[in-house]
């Protein structure tokens, strides 16, 4: 829990091109004791976001789980921030920012170090921060928690979860699985509701960071709880050597994806005005075997033939021209 006699003092840190102001302390960190530490997790995570070549949308939304003393949320503040006013585009751009904690005394922590880095900008540019109080594996009502977040925008719109460090015991994972698919379902379905079927992508994804190697129980934990809250985790980088009992300054960065919603609707990126490769997914399966995953999916032309690949594929990139694509990008929910 936070701890408010624990004395912090102003500390700056630099990531990347921006450097930040942010009150801690400097002693051992620890995890009982919350929202005083900059986790060596939360800079690895903004670096791995600012190396990300993707430019940013007119909407950017996100949610920062176990947001401590905000450095990723406020990273991607000033990055957004930045992109905007060198921006030549003409309309407006909107950040909604949401930094999320279990613990009052965090919130007000992450509030007074926002107010220390905040940025003047342009007029074109609409900036939301807020500091919410978040428990995960809670049941919430995604519109009155997150108003600005579920307010629908035409603007093609990028939605993100992240967390730093946030896994720390077994007992944590299937809490913060649970409220991760919540978040990801939610983000979702609101930006579908009044995106056209050319800016329909897959634009919502949990990035997390970690700066500590999990143990076996930790792992099988989360893989069975992406079963459970219809997850894919897929792992961007591992530097941790196993078995080792020196991994210092090594780190997992990993993503989570909303797996397909049956009877959704999916375009191939080989789709043309003269062909459109549209697919309904019919459901989704697990190799008896291996326990992979699979997807069952039917094609919506020619002779409307039922295929299986695996659900990694369905969800995987694709470099055309040099161009990298979604292998399938998703054009329609089912009703909620």
């Amino acid at each position: 829990m936070f701890d408010a006699a624990h004395e912090s003092t102003l500390v700056g840190h630099e990531v990347g091109p921006y450097k930040l102001f942010l009150e801690t302390i400097d002693e051992e960190r620890g995890a009982m004791i919350s929202g005083h530490y900059v986790w060596p997790g939360a800079k690895v995570l903004a670096e791995y976001l600012l190396s990300l070549p993707l430019p940013l949308p007119p909407t950017l939304n996100v949610v920062e789980l176990g947001a401590g003393c905000g450095l990723t949320s406020l990273v991607l503040y000033k990055m957004f921030v930045e992109a905007s006013s060198t921006s030549t585009s003409t309309s407006t751009s909107v950040l909604n920012l949401s930094m999320t904690d279990y613990d009052p005394g965090v919130l007000q922590k992450a509030q007074k170090n926002y107010d220390l880095n905040k940025t003047h900008h342009c007029s074109s540019l609409v900036t939301n921060i807020s500091c919410d109080l978040l428990e995960w594996g809670v049941d919430f009502n995604f519109s009155e928690s997150f108003p600005k977040l579920s307010t629908p925008t035409s603007s093609p719109t990028l939605n993100l979860v992240i967390g730093s460090d946030v896994i720390y015991s077994v007992e944590v994972v299937e809490p913060l699985m649970k409220t991760i698919s919540l978040l990801l379902t939610n983000l979702e379905r609101s930006t579908h509701q009044t995106q056209t079927q050319t800016q329909s992508q897959n634009t919502t994804r949990m990035i997390m960071s970690q700066s500590f190697a999990y143990d076996s129980a930790i792992e099988n934990m989360l893989n069975d709880c992406c079963v459970k809250f219809d997850l894919f985790r897929s792992i961007i980088s591992d530097t941790f050597v196993k078995g080792s009992t020196n991994n210092e300054n090594n780190h997992k960065i990993q993503m989570f994806t909303v797996v397909p919603k049956i009877n959704s609707i999916w375009e191939h990126f080989k789709s043309t005005p003269d062909k459109e490769m549209k697919y309904k997914v019919v459901e989704i399966a697990r190799c008896s075997e291996t326990q992979e995953r699979k997807i069952v999916y039917k094609a919506l032309y020619g002779e409307r033939g039922v295929w299986v690949r695996d659900l990694s594929m369905w969800l995987e990139k694709v470099v055309v021209d040099g161009v990298e694509k979604n292998r399938f990008n998703l054009i329609e929910l089912p009703p909620s």
